[in-house]
């Protein structure tokens, strides 16, 4: 079985190159999440997952984690209020007329 290369990071640069480097670049991975309040899409996030899109979503609106509650792996409650993250085909997003 061959060496593994083992990156480490250095300040904002990673020093290696990554053996699971994808042609499309580091987005080619993570997937596109519709991030919904009260039925109304009031986002669209890249994350590599449904909660990593919606707490990305909230802490960039200025909530702080103390506020928000994580109900399940695709929602979350801030004050009262659910989001969720539903998967959404980046063909969708090209072309919203279909």
């Amino acid at each position: 079985m061959a060496a593994v290369r083992v990156r480490r990071p250095t300040g904002f640069e990673w020093v290696e190159n990554r053996p699971f480097e994808d042609k499309e670049g580091d987005g080619a991975m993570r997937a596109s999440y519709s991030v919904q309040s009260s039925g109304r899409q009031v986002a669209v996030m890249d994350a590599w997952s449904p909660a990593e899109a919606l707490i990305e979503y909230l802490r960039g609106r200025g909530f702080r984690d103390d506020e928000i509650v994580r109900l399940r792996a695709d929602s979350v409650s801030w004050r009262g209020a659910v989001f969720t993250a539903t998967a959404v085909a980046r063909d969708a997003l090209a072309d919203p007329q279909g």
